[in-house]
Protein backbone atom coordinates (compact mmCIF):
# COMPACT_ATOMS: atom_id res chain seq x y z
CA UNK A 1 0.00 0.00 0.00
CA UNK A 2 1.09 3.59 -0.64
CA UNK A 3 1.11 4.61 3.01
CA UNK A 4 2.94 1.47 4.09
CA UNK A 5 5.58 2.05 1.41
CA UNK A 6 5.91 5.70 2.39
CA UNK A 7 6.25 5.09 6.11
CA UNK A 8 8.10 1.81 6.04
CA UNK A 9 7.41 -1.37 7.97
CA UNK A 10 9.57 -0.24 10.88
CA UNK A 11 7.52 2.93 11.25
CA UNK A 12 4.27 0.97 11.05
CA UNK A 13 5.48 -1.37 13.78
CA UNK A 14 6.30 1.64 15.94
CA UNK A 15 2.86 3.14 15.33
CA UNK A 16 1.28 -0.17 16.30
CA UNK A 17 3.19 -0.31 19.58
CA UNK A 18 2.37 3.30 20.43
CA UNK A 19 -1.35 3.15 19.66
CA UNK A 20 -2.11 -0.42 20.76
CA UNK A 21 -3.04 0.48 24.34
CA UNK A 22 -4.42 3.96 23.73
CA UNK A 23 -7.84 4.81 25.10
CA UNK A 24 -8.67 6.52 21.81
CA UNK A 25 -9.28 4.74 18.52
CA UNK A 26 -6.70 5.46 15.81
CA UNK A 27 -7.03 4.69 12.10
CA UNK A 28 -4.66 5.43 9.22
CA UNK A 29 -6.23 5.88 5.79
CA UNK A 30 -4.10 6.49 2.71
CA UNK A 31 -4.82 8.96 -0.07
CA UNK A 32 -6.69 6.35 -2.10
CA UNK A 33 -9.18 5.78 0.74
CA UNK A 34 -7.78 2.41 1.87
CA UNK A 35 -7.43 1.53 5.55
CA UNK A 36 -3.72 0.98 6.21
CA UNK A 37 -3.78 0.55 9.97
CA UNK A 38 -6.14 0.67 12.96
CA UNK A 39 -5.59 -0.10 16.63
CA UNK A 40 -7.85 -2.57 18.56
CA UNK A 41 -9.81 0.31 20.07
CA UNK A 42 -11.37 1.09 16.66
CA UNK A 43 -13.35 -2.16 16.61
CA UNK A 44 -14.33 -1.78 20.27
CA UNK A 45 -15.48 1.82 19.93
CA UNK A 46 -17.33 1.52 16.64
CA UNK A 47 -18.72 -1.94 17.37
CA UNK A 48 -17.53 -3.19 13.98
CA UNK A 49 -15.80 -6.55 13.54
CA UNK A 50 -15.63 -6.33 9.75
CA UNK A 51 -12.74 -3.89 9.54
CA UNK A 52 -9.44 -5.10 8.08
CA UNK A 53 -6.35 -3.48 6.63
CA UNK A 54 -6.32 -3.02 2.89
CA UNK A 55 -10.08 -2.54 2.57
CA UNK A 56 -11.56 0.63 1.16
CA UNK A 57 -13.09 2.80 3.86
CA UNK A 58 -16.10 3.27 1.59
CA UNK A 59 -17.05 -0.37 2.24
CA UNK A 60 -17.74 0.52 5.87
CA UNK A 61 -20.43 2.92 4.67
CA UNK A 62 -22.53 0.19 3.04
CA UNK A 63 -25.66 -0.44 5.09
CA UNK A 64 -24.60 2.10 7.72
CA UNK A 65 -26.93 4.92 6.75
CA UNK A 66 -27.36 6.21 10.28
CA UNK A 67 -23.77 7.42 10.48
CA UNK A 68 -23.52 9.56 7.38
CA UNK A 69 -21.97 12.39 9.38
CA UNK A 70 -19.08 10.19 10.51
CA UNK A 71 -18.40 8.78 7.07
CA UNK A 72 -18.55 12.21 5.44
CA UNK A 73 -16.03 13.46 7.98
CA UNK A 74 -13.61 10.66 7.11
CA UNK A 75 -14.01 11.23 3.35
CA UNK A 76 -13.50 14.97 3.77
CA UNK A 77 -10.35 14.32 5.78
CA UNK A 78 -8.94 11.97 3.13
CA UNK A 79 -9.75 13.96 0.03
CA UNK A 80 -9.54 17.51 1.38
CA UNK A 81 -5.80 17.43 1.97
CA UNK A 82 -5.31 21.15 2.45
CA UNK A 83 -6.67 21.40 5.98
CA UNK A 84 -6.97 19.51 9.25
CA UNK A 85 -10.46 18.43 10.33
CA UNK A 86 -11.94 18.25 13.83
CA UNK A 87 -15.49 17.84 15.08
CA UNK A 88 -17.99 16.19 17.37
CA UNK A 89 -20.81 13.96 16.21
CA UNK A 90 -23.36 11.36 17.19
CA UNK A 91 -22.52 7.73 16.33
CA UNK A 92 -25.14 4.97 16.24
CA UNK A 93 -23.83 1.58 17.31
CA UNK A 94 -24.67 -1.46 15.15
CA UNK A 95 -26.21 -3.30 18.12
CA UNK A 96 -28.25 -0.31 19.26
CA UNK A 97 -27.46 2.67 21.42
CA UNK A 98 -25.33 5.64 20.52
CA UNK A 99 -22.11 7.41 21.39
CA UNK A 100 -20.84 10.94 21.02
CA UNK A 101 -17.45 11.02 19.38
CA UNK A 102 -14.82 13.67 19.02
CA UNK A 103 -12.87 13.08 15.81
CA UNK A 104 -9.72 14.78 14.56
CA UNK A 105 -7.53 14.21 11.55
CA UNK A 106 -3.86 14.91 11.02
CA UNK A 107 -1.52 14.32 8.13
CA UNK A 108 0.64 11.24 7.69
CA UNK A 109 3.86 12.04 5.81
CA UNK A 110 6.33 9.97 3.89
CA UNK A 111 9.59 9.00 5.54
CA UNK A 112 11.36 12.04 4.12
CA UNK A 113 8.48 14.26 5.36
CA UNK A 114 7.94 15.69 1.87
CA UNK A 115 4.76 13.96 0.76
CA UNK A 116 1.36 13.59 2.41
CA UNK A 117 0.57 9.90 2.14
CA UNK A 118 -2.66 9.77 4.12
CA UNK A 119 -4.50 10.92 7.21
CA UNK A 120 -4.46 9.72 10.79
CA UNK A 121 -7.95 9.69 12.29
CA UNK A 122 -8.35 9.78 16.06
CA UNK A 123 -11.72 8.90 17.63
CA UNK A 124 -12.43 9.83 21.28
CA UNK A 125 -15.50 8.72 23.21
CA UNK A 126 -16.91 11.88 24.80
CA UNK A 127 -20.36 10.45 25.57
CA UNK A 128 -20.12 11.14 29.31
CA UNK A 129 -18.58 14.57 28.77
CA UNK A 130 -21.39 15.41 26.34
CA UNK A 131 -24.02 14.21 28.82
CA UNK A 132 -22.56 16.37 31.60
CA UNK A 133 -22.36 19.35 29.27
CA UNK A 134 -26.04 19.01 28.35
CA UNK A 135 -26.96 18.59 32.03
CA UNK A 136 -25.01 21.75 32.83
CA UNK A 137 -26.91 23.79 30.24
CA UNK A 138 -30.24 22.29 31.32
CA UNK A 139 -29.50 23.05 34.97
CA UNK A 140 -28.67 26.62 33.94
CA UNK A 141 -32.11 26.89 32.31
CA UNK A 142 -33.73 25.79 35.59
CA UNK A 143 -31.79 28.42 37.54
CA UNK A 144 -32.77 31.12 35.04
CA UNK A 145 -36.42 30.12 35.45
CA UNK A 146 -36.11 30.29 39.25
CA UNK A 147 -34.42 33.69 38.96
CA UNK A 148 -37.26 34.95 36.75
CA UNK A 149 -39.80 33.80 39.35
CA UNK A 150 -37.87 35.61 42.09
CA UNK A 151 -37.78 38.85 40.07
CA UNK A 152 -41.51 38.62 39.39
CA UNK A 153 -42.10 37.99 43.08
CA UNK A 154 -40.25 41.17 44.05
CA UNK A 155 -42.33 43.26 41.66
CA UNK A 156 -45.51 41.57 42.92
CA UNK A 157 -44.46 42.29 46.51
CA UNK A 158 -44.01 45.99 45.75
CA UNK A 159 -47.44 46.09 44.09
CA UNK A 160 -48.90 44.25 47.09
CA UNK A 161 -47.46 46.84 49.49
CA UNK A 162 -48.61 49.74 47.30
CA UNK A 163 -52.14 48.32 47.26
CA UNK A 164 -52.20 48.25 51.03
CA UNK A 165 -51.82 44.45 51.20
CA UNK A 166 -55.44 44.12 50.09
CA UNK A 167 -55.05 42.31 46.77
CA UNK A 168 -54.02 38.97 48.29
CA UNK A 169 -53.41 37.54 51.72
CA UNK A 170 -49.84 36.60 52.64
CA UNK A 171 -50.74 32.91 52.34
CA UNK A 172 -52.12 33.44 48.84
CA UNK A 173 -48.94 35.28 47.83
CA UNK A 174 -46.96 32.22 48.81
CA UNK A 175 -49.34 29.90 47.00
CA UNK A 176 -49.22 31.90 43.76
CA UNK A 177 -45.44 31.92 43.50
CA UNK A 178 -45.04 28.33 44.63
CA UNK A 179 -47.43 27.44 41.80
CA UNK A 180 -45.24 29.33 39.32
CA UNK A 181 -42.23 27.47 40.68
CA UNK A 182 -43.88 24.07 40.30
CA UNK A 183 -44.93 24.87 36.74
CA UNK A 184 -41.40 25.97 35.89
CA UNK A 185 -39.96 22.82 37.41
CA UNK A 186 -42.40 20.58 35.54
CA UNK A 187 -41.51 22.31 32.28
CA UNK A 188 -37.88 21.64 33.07
CA UNK A 189 -38.67 17.98 33.63
CA UNK A 190 -40.52 17.78 30.34
CA UNK A 191 -38.25 19.79 28.05
CA UNK A 192 -34.73 19.09 29.34
CA UNK A 193 -32.55 16.02 29.71
CA UNK A 194 -32.92 16.15 33.51
CA UNK A 195 -34.67 13.17 35.06
CA UNK A 196 -37.15 12.73 37.90
CA UNK A 197 -34.22 11.68 40.09
CA UNK A 198 -32.44 14.97 39.31
CA UNK A 199 -35.46 16.78 40.75
CA UNK A 200 -35.50 14.62 43.88
CA UNK A 201 -38.50 12.61 42.71
CA UNK A 202 -36.71 9.29 42.34
CA UNK A 203 -37.53 6.23 44.41
CA UNK A 204 -33.99 5.02 45.10
CA UNK A 205 -33.61 4.59 48.87
CA UNK A 206 -37.21 5.73 49.33
CA UNK A 207 -38.11 3.29 52.10
CA UNK A 208 -35.08 4.24 54.16
CA UNK A 209 -35.78 7.94 53.60
CA UNK A 210 -39.40 7.66 54.68
CA UNK A 211 -38.54 5.70 57.84
CA UNK A 212 -35.66 7.93 58.93
CA UNK A 213 -37.61 11.14 58.35
CA UNK A 214 -40.69 9.76 60.12
CA UNK A 215 -38.51 8.92 63.13
CA UNK A 216 -36.91 12.37 63.07
CA UNK A 217 -40.36 13.98 62.91
CA UNK A 218 -41.66 11.94 65.84
CA UNK A 219 -38.67 12.91 68.00
CA UNK A 220 -38.96 16.62 67.18
CA UNK A 221 -42.72 16.69 67.87
CA UNK A 222 -42.18 14.92 71.19
CA UNK A 223 -39.61 17.56 72.09
CA UNK A 224 -42.01 20.37 71.20
CA UNK A 225 -44.84 18.79 73.20
CA UNK A 226 -42.54 18.36 76.20
CA UNK A 227 -41.35 21.96 75.99
CA UNK A 228 -44.91 23.23 75.82
CA UNK A 229 -45.94 21.11 78.81
CA UNK A 230 -43.05 22.56 80.83
CA UNK A 231 -43.89 26.12 79.79
CA UNK A 232 -47.53 25.66 80.81
CA UNK A 233 -46.53 24.02 84.07
CA UNK A 234 -44.22 26.91 84.96
CA UNK A 235 -46.71 29.58 84.05
CA UNK A 236 -44.87 30.88 81.02
CA UNK A 237 -47.87 29.85 78.94
CA UNK A 238 -51.50 29.93 80.08
CA UNK A 239 -52.23 26.44 81.50
CA UNK A 240 -55.98 27.02 81.08
CA UNK A 241 -55.77 27.70 77.34
CA UNK A 242 -56.43 24.86 74.88
CA UNK A 243 -53.31 22.77 74.42
CA UNK A 244 -53.95 22.28 70.71
CA UNK A 245 -55.17 25.26 68.66
CA UNK A 246 -57.51 23.50 66.26
CA UNK A 247 -59.51 26.73 66.09
CA UNK A 248 -56.73 28.20 63.94
CA UNK A 249 -57.14 25.56 61.26
CA UNK A 250 -57.88 27.16 57.89
CA UNK A 251 -57.77 26.47 54.18
CA UNK A 252 -54.01 26.97 54.32
CA UNK A 253 -53.62 23.98 56.65
CA UNK A 254 -55.96 21.90 54.50
CA UNK A 255 -53.90 22.38 51.34
CA UNK A 256 -50.61 22.38 53.25
CA UNK A 257 -49.55 18.95 51.89
CA UNK A 258 -49.51 20.44 48.38
CA UNK A 259 -47.68 23.50 49.67
CA UNK A 260 -45.03 21.32 51.31
CA UNK A 261 -44.52 19.25 48.18
CA UNK A 262 -44.19 22.34 45.98
CA UNK A 263 -41.74 24.00 48.37
CA UNK A 264 -39.53 20.94 48.55
CA UNK A 265 -39.69 20.43 44.78
CA UNK A 266 -38.67 24.02 44.08
CA UNK A 267 -36.08 24.54 46.81
CA UNK A 268 -34.47 21.10 46.94
CA UNK A 269 -35.29 19.44 43.63
CA UNK A 270 -34.93 22.47 41.36
CA UNK A 271 -32.68 25.01 43.11
CA UNK A 272 -30.33 22.84 45.17
CA UNK A 273 -30.14 20.14 42.50
CA UNK A 274 -29.46 22.59 39.67
CA UNK A 275 -26.86 24.46 41.71
CA UNK A 276 -24.95 21.24 42.36
CA UNK A 277 -24.77 20.64 38.59
CA UNK A 278 -23.63 24.17 37.80
CA UNK A 279 -21.17 24.84 40.62
CA UNK A 280 -17.59 23.52 40.22
CA UNK A 281 -17.23 19.86 41.15
CA UNK A 282 -15.13 20.53 44.25
CA UNK A 283 -17.64 23.02 45.68
CA UNK A 284 -18.95 21.86 49.09
CA UNK A 285 -22.63 20.85 49.21
CA UNK A 286 -23.22 23.50 51.86
CA UNK A 287 -22.94 26.26 49.23
CA UNK A 288 -25.90 24.93 47.22
CA UNK A 289 -27.80 24.27 50.45
CA UNK A 290 -27.37 27.82 51.76
CA UNK A 291 -28.17 29.53 48.45
CA UNK A 292 -31.32 27.46 47.86
CA UNK A 293 -32.49 27.95 51.45
CA UNK A 294 -31.94 31.72 51.25
CA UNK A 295 -33.94 31.70 48.02
CA UNK A 296 -36.80 29.95 49.82
CA UNK A 297 -36.61 32.38 52.75
CA UNK A 298 -36.58 35.39 50.42
CA UNK A 299 -39.81 34.19 48.79
CA UNK A 300 -41.47 34.82 52.17
CA UNK A 301 -40.56 38.50 52.30
CA UNK A 302 -44.25 39.36 52.75
CA UNK A 303 -44.33 37.39 56.01
CA UNK A 304 -41.64 39.39 57.76
CA UNK A 305 -38.01 38.96 58.78
CA UNK A 306 -38.54 36.51 61.64
CA UNK A 307 -40.51 34.11 59.45
CA UNK A 308 -37.91 34.45 56.65
CA UNK A 309 -35.06 33.56 59.01
CA UNK A 310 -37.00 30.63 60.46
CA UNK A 311 -37.89 29.31 57.00
CA UNK A 312 -34.28 29.64 55.84
CA UNK A 313 -32.90 27.77 58.85
CA UNK A 314 -35.49 24.99 58.61
CA UNK A 315 -34.89 24.49 54.89
CA UNK A 316 -31.13 24.50 55.51
CA UNK A 317 -31.56 21.50 57.81
CA UNK A 318 -33.68 19.81 55.16
CA UNK A 319 -31.01 20.65 52.60
CA UNK A 320 -28.37 18.64 54.47
CA UNK A 321 -30.78 15.71 54.71
CA UNK A 322 -31.55 15.97 50.99
CA UNK A 323 -27.85 16.00 50.08
CA UNK A 324 -27.53 12.60 51.77
CA UNK A 325 -30.81 11.01 50.67
CA UNK A 326 -31.32 12.52 47.21
CA UNK A 327 -35.14 12.42 47.39
CA UNK A 328 -37.74 14.93 48.56
CA UNK A 329 -40.43 12.37 49.40
CA UNK A 330 -39.12 11.62 52.87
CA UNK A 331 -38.43 15.31 53.56
CA UNK A 332 -42.09 16.12 53.05
CA UNK A 333 -42.88 14.29 56.32
CA UNK A 334 -40.96 16.53 58.77
CA UNK A 335 -41.71 19.61 56.69
CA UNK A 336 -45.45 18.98 56.88
CA UNK A 337 -45.72 18.03 60.54
CA UNK A 338 -43.26 20.63 61.82
CA UNK A 339 -44.94 23.34 59.77
CA UNK A 340 -48.36 22.24 60.99
CA UNK A 341 -47.15 22.21 64.59
CA UNK A 342 -46.42 25.94 64.38
CA UNK A 343 -50.17 26.45 64.07
CA UNK A 344 -51.67 23.58 66.09
CA UNK A 345 -49.16 23.47 68.97
CA UNK A 346 -47.75 26.98 69.12
CA UNK A 347 -50.63 28.96 67.64
CA UNK A 348 -48.40 30.76 65.16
Amino acid sequence: MMAEEGMGRTDMAMVSRITRDLKDAVMLVDTSGSIVYFNPRVEELLGRKDIHTGMKYALLMDGDKGNDELHQFVLDSVYDKDRVHKGELRYKLPEGGELFLQISSSYAFSEDQREKIGVILQFSDITEEHRLRIRYFDATKILIAMLAIFVLYNFAYCIWIAAGKNLLTAENMTTVFMTFGVIGTLFGLRFTSLTVADFGLGTKGLKKSLLSNALLTAVMIMIMLTVKLLLRKNGVMDPEAPFFRWDLWSLGETIYPLTVFSQELITRGAMQGALRMVLPENTPDVVAIIISSLYFGALHLHKGLVFMIGATLLLSVFGFIYSRQGTIWGLCIPHYFLGLSLTVIWGA
